[in-house]
């Protein structure tokens, strides 16, 4: 069992360092996968990486990255890549990668842990292909509870709550047929 425990918390370790803001960190972890790297040294690299990287406390960084990475994209690129329409939970981590508050973003639900849970499956389902939000930004402004906050609003984690919502819709009729 321990480990187990040991290859999930390489996993979720794993997926932060990939998905950190910092894009050299993720060619680093890239590069040693790809040179048939041993656990032990993804293990070494994940945590000094993990250690080296914090969260800025300064949104003025966090928007001025967001300007540098939409000069790079090409909005007139076309019709984004299709998406798959229906989500495999069973594929989502037993823990919910991301704890947030149901209030006072939404009105539907008081329940703390099924909005944790959406968000988390749009953050590991769909953020990958529609990144239109700063993850840790989104996070933590949505875990202080500001619903003046200018990268956060009701508004936005009710659409992301939705859009969560689809693929589960669809699972059991998919399931039944």
């Amino acid at each position: 069992m321990e480990q187990q425990s040991y290859h999930r918390d390489l996993l979720h370790d794993l997926l932060k360092v990939m998905r950190s803001v910092d894009e050299s960190h993720a060619r680093g972890l890239f590069d040693l996968l790809r040179a048939d790297s041993s656990v032990e040294e993804l293990r070494s690299y994940i945590d000094k990486t993990l250690s080296e990287v914090r969260v800025s406390d300064h949104d003025g960084e966090t928007i001025r990255s967001l300007e540098r990475l939409w000069e790079k994209v090409d909005v007139s690129s076309g019709a984004p890549p299709s998406r798959p329409t229906v989500m495999d939970l069973n594929y989502l981590c037993d823990v919910t990668p991301f704890r947030v508050p149901a209030k006072p973003w939404t009105t539907v639900t008081n329940d703390d842990n099924l909005v944790s849970h959406l968000v988390s499956l749009y953050f590991t389902w769909d953020y990958p292909f529609y990144a239109f939000v700063d993850q840790k930004a989104f996070i933590r402004h949505m875990t202080l509870g500001n619903v003046d906050s200018d990268l956060c609003s009701p508004f936005l984690v009710n659409a992301v709550l939705a859009n969560a919502c689809v693929g589960t819709l669809l699972l059991p009729l998919l399931q039944a047929g």
